[in-house]
């Protein structure tokens, strides 16, 4: 059986990946079996990927902590922002 050689990327493409590399980070996200169809199409259903999606979420979540606190019988510390600063 015949092994493909791995293409060489275009300059475009490496551009975007150091792009990426120098802007980005990444961060693992798992769910049970079944869960990710679920929030494919929550994402979908308002127009987002579902990495827009998950951020989108997240910060509202930050934001109500934020305004709130986690617990509404405690003080909390509001933690900042760094790119607020």
């Amino acid at each position: 059986m015949e092994s493909k050689k791995p293409r060489k990327k275009t300059a475009r493409e490496e551009k975007k990946e150091k792009y990426i590399k120098e802007h980005y980070e990444g961060v693992m996200f798992r769910v049970h079996n079944g869960e990710r169809e679920r929030l494919q199409t929550y994402a979908k259903k308002l127009g987002l990927s579902v990495n827009e999606f998950l951020y989108q979420s997240v910060e509202e979540k930050i934001k109500r902590i934020d305004e709130e606190g986690p617990h509404s019988d405690g003080e909390t510390e509001k933690i900042s922002n760094p790119k607020s600063e």
